[in-house]
């Protein structure tokens, strides 16, 4: 996703186990790069998982939900839904947060889940 690095394994959990974490860094405007750490707080193979990790002092959660479909050509394909969402207990925090990074953050969103599809759809050849 722009603005958001690799994330690194931060423990020996198999990825997608509740309680798995990674250290990821992001970008942050006019605050330079910080390192989030994300938990994975639901899994459920295959059908998806939750994320959650706090940066400043704003909440996230991210839910991947994958499920079953027919692709363009018929095929069978998975459709991905991604929902994220963050938290802050001041009202004035939420509202500036909300103006300031809600667009880029639904812009890098479908910035990364295109990329994302381009990498799996080249992956079934």
């Amino acid at each position: 996703f722009p603005g958001v690095g690799a994330p690194q394994s931060a423990d020996a959990l198999p990825h997608g186990a509740v309680g798995k974490r990674y250290h990821e860094p992001v970008s942050v405007p006019g605050r330079g790069t910080r390192e989030m750490v994300i938990e994975v707080v639901e899994a459920s193979p295959p059908h998806g998982f939750a994320t959650e990790s706090a940066i400043g002092p704003f909440e996230t959660r991210m839910d991947i939900a994958l499920e079953e479909a027919v692709g363009e050509s018929g095929a069978a394909a998975t459709q991905i839904r991604q929902t994220f969402s963050c938290r802050n207990r001041s009202p004035v925090r939420r509202l500036l947060f909300k103006a300031i990074a809600g667009s880029r953050i639904r812009r890098s969103s479908a910035q990364g889940l295109a990329a994302l599809k381009q990498l799996l759809e080249e992956g079934q050849d």
